[in-house]
């Protein structure tokens, strides 16, 4: 399940990508920007997941690191990527 999740997870982030550089304007660049970085998160969470069920004590605590490592990235501001694009959404009707 963790795995599908994380398939289904990726492929949504480069759809979202592909999307804002068809449409690069701004509220289409905030939205798939806070949609990667909540989706990075829930794919860490599968793969956090699915290392517990297949390693444990000091084995898992290594392939722990080995994740956060290679899941290390700077996450934006998601509350206030939101509120700008909320502001947006309600200030115009053809943000489609």
């Amino acid at each position: 399940m963790h795995l599908a999740d994380m398939t289904m997870e990726i492929y949504a982030m480069d759809s979202a990508i592909c999307r804002a550089e068809k449409y690069p304007t701004e509220v289409h660049v905030l939205m798939a920007g806070t949609f990667v970085s909540d989706a990075l998160e829930r794919v860490r969470w599968s793969a956090t997941q699915i290392l517990a069920a297949l390693f444990d004590g000091d084995t898992l605590t290594t392939h722990l690191g080995r994740l956060h490592a290679l899941c290390a990235y700077t996450p934006t501001n998601t509350v206030n990527s939101r509120r700008r694009i909320a502001e947006y959404l309600l200030e115009n009707d053809d943000w489609r």
